[in-house]
């Protein structure tokens, strides 16, 4: 049996239904009398957008007449120049062999120059100082005698125990020849044997031959620095270190009281000592005292 339904729920539903249309309604006026007034306040400032499209059409195809008429109507295939773009690995980037050996060979002179190019260098120096002594008419042998530079004539080389040394430099000794006992070095901080003096010298002083000698090496030593050696004969050669701007090449004889070469700065192994001259005499290679038998 159906139950009927009770009049006062029927009549709920037709209000709620009758709210809702009237609340839609209402609604839908509002949105309507909104968008009219909206349209109306913006009369003045609305865009056509059709007609703004055609415009711009109008325009796009007038910009693309002139470039045809700039270019010829040329297309990519016309270009005569075609960029290509390679990738480079920088890190695999090699210099060629023969320059590496350039690059190689000349850190190699600059750290350590050999004693073919400083006795050029010097050479050049040593012709330079000849020339600027000459005076008008004179010649230069006789220059050479003036400025105390050798000219290299044949000498008889005969030294003995008998003979004497000159002094290279007037200055006080430094550090003592000791072959039998070390000494203290202030720049190394130890002791060690010295087979040589170490004589006070100020800086670009003129360093003179102590006997007549023949020129046997011109170097450059890490200790010493700007090496010369000469030979006296008989197996007796004297060291000099400690120099620059030499005025003799390997080969030139040079009588006693000729100029050598010039003080140089110390090297780091007598940065303490300060500027100096490394003096040191041999027999047969075996280290001897100068100052026994230096005058």
């Amino acid at each position: 049996m159906r139950r009927k339904q009770k009049p006062g729920l029927r009549k709920e539903r037709i209000i709620m239904l009758a709210a809702s249309v009237f609340v839609l309604t209402a609604l839908t006026m509002t949105g309507v009398y909104v968008n009219q007034k909206n349209t109306k306040e913006n009369d003045g400032y609305s865009i056509d957008l059709n007609e703004l499209d055609t415009r711009v059409g109008e325009q796009a195809e007038q910009i693309g007449e002139q470039l045809n008429d700039l270019t010829g109507n040329a297309t990519l295939d016309d270009l005569d120049v075609e960029i290509n773009y390679e990738e480079v690995n920088t890190g695999d980037a090699m210099l060629p062999q023969e320059d590496l050996d350039a690059l190689r060979e000349n850190s190699t002179r600059q750290a350590q120059p050999s004693a073919e190019v400083i006795t050029r260098r010097d050479a050049e120096l040593r012709q330079e100082s000849i020339e600027e002594a000459a005076q008008p008419g004179e010649s230069l042998n006789e220059a050479v005698n003036e400025t105390g530079i050798a000219s290299s004539p044949e000498l008889v080389l005969n030294f003995t125990e008998n003979d004497s040394l000159a002094w290279p430099i007037v200055g006080n000794v430094i550090l003592n020849y000791s072959m039998d006992k070390v000494v203290y070095f202030a720049t190394l901080n130890q002791y060690r044997y010295n087979p040589s003096i170490v004589i006070e010298a100020v800086l670009g002083e003129p360093i003179t031959a102590a006997a007549n000698a023949q020129i046997i090496s011109i170097e450059n030593d890490v200790e010493t620095g700007g090496t010369i050696v000469l030979s006296l004969g008989n197996g007796y050669e004297l060291t000099y270190g400690q120099l620059e701007n030499f005025t003799v090449e390997v080969g030139d004889y040079v009588e006693r009281g000729d100029i050598l070469g010039f003080v140089a700065e110390p090297s780091i192994f007598y940065s303490l000592e300060g500027s100096n001259v490394y003096f040191k005499l041999t027999k047969d290679g075996l280290p001897l005292d100068p100052l026994t038998i230096m005058e």
